[in-house]
This record gives C-alpha cells, sequence and structure tokens, in this order.
C-alpha cells in the first residue's frame, strides 16, 4: 500500500448516486409529510369549532340551570370567548362566576389553537363582537350592551373558523348545530 492510496480513501466522498438517493428520499418524505400537515391542520380547526360550541351550550344549559340570562361574548377581533350573567332584572351583564366564587377570565381562542382564528360572527343579523344570549327558559334572545332586553332573535346565529366551520344556533330554539 503506498502513502497515494491511503491519502485518496482518507478523503473519499459520495459518489453522485449516492447524493442522488439521498436526495430522492428527502423528497419522498417530504411529499408523504404533507398531508399530515394538512390533517393535523384541519383537526385543529375542527376542535376549534367544538370548543366554540361547547360553550355555547354551556351558556345555555347554565341559564337554564340558573334560571336567568346567561350569554357568550364572542369577540373576533381579540379572539376571546367571554361568559356573562345578568343577576337581576335591571342588572348590567357581569362576567360570571367560576365553580371557585372567580371571575371568568376571557379565554384566548387564538392561543389554545395556534393557526385557527374566529373569522365571523354573525347574530340575528348583526356582525362583530357579538353575545350570545339565552334566557332563563333556554330560548335566544337579543339584548343591549347594558343587559336591557330588547326581545327574541328573529334569525340565528353563526360563528365561523378558519376553514369555513361553523357553530350554528337556531332562533326559536337555542339548538345548537354544526
Amino acid at each position: 500500500m503506498g502513502l497515494g492510496r491511503l491519502h485518496f480513501e482518507r478523503y473519499r466522498g459520495f459518489s453522485l448516486v449516492e447524493m442522488s438517493v439521498v436526495i430522492l428520499i428527502t423528497a419522498i418524505l417530504a411529499v408523504a409529510a404533507i398531508p399530515a400537515f394538512s390533517a393535523m391542520s384541519g383537526a385543529r380547526q375542527a376542535s376549534g369549532a367544538e370548543e366554540i360550541e361547547r360553550r355555547i351550550v354551556n351558556a345555555r344549559a347554565r341559564a337554564l340551570a340558573e334560571g336567568r340570562p346567561v350569554g357568550l361574548r364572542v369577540d373576533p377581533v381579540a379572539q376571546t370567548l367571554r361568559t356573562f350573567t345578568i343577576a337581576s332584572t335591571g342588572a348590567v351583564p357581569t362576567p360570571a362566576i367560576d365553580p371557585l366564587g372567580q371571575s371568568e377570565s376571557a379565554f384566548n381562542f387564538a392561543a389554545a389553537f395556534p393557526g385557527v382564528q374566529i373569522t365571523a360572527v354573525s347574530v340575528n343579523g348583526s356582525t362583530g363582537v357579538q353575545t350570545l344570549w339565552f334566557a332563563f327558559d333556554g330560548t335566544p334572545q337579543e339584548r343591549s350592551a347594558n343587559g336591557a332586553l330588547v326581545g327574541a332573535w328573529t334569525e340565528g346565529a353563526t360563528v365561523t373558523v378558519t376553514g369555513g366551520i361553523s357553530v350554528f344556533v337556531v332562533a326559536g330554539s337555542g339548538a345548537v348545530t354544526r
């Protein structure tokens, strides 16, 4: 074995075929991962819509259980959800009280579901920041900002998240669907 041959083996690189195989395998893995990322995004969007649906159903159930108006404020600008109650006739809405006796804070939707946003809210034909109010009997009702009863809904409510997934509240009954 000569000195030149040792020198050559120590600095031997990859052949063009070996490099091509590595690039091909990397490309196949990348193409296979794209549907997985799409499925993950779709699952996150569906989970976000489920959370909104759960909170609306909870607000309606709370109104039935407590025998007083309960509303869920949906803010597409701040990306938050917050439950409010009206303690008695003529009282202004206040944040709901949690089981520990503390005022419930706003739920940060964007932080809980990265990449998913509340894209639209429509209640009784009005859009933007809206509060979905439920009466003591669970029927939807329209209320002013200070909590005064305006009347029953004539149209339903829709909350839409990224991907076009919507949660609907039926005007007459308060039934919640997706």
